[in-house]
């Protein structure tokens, strides 16, 4: 696998870690919370 792949990857895994980490840290109220009436909420997005 040539270095640009290696590095794309690399940088997913970290965004998704880190964004298991964020959702960890959310209550159950916080993800039904809607920006707007017309928005999804957090938990719909995730």
């Amino acid at each position: 696998m040539n270095n640009y792949c290696k590095s794309a990857l690399n940088q997913i895994k970290i965004s998704l870690t880190k964004t298991i980490e964020i959702i960890d840290k959310l209550d159950e109220r916080d993800l039904l919370r809607r920006p707007s009436s017309d928005k999804h909420s957090i938990g719909e997005l995730l």
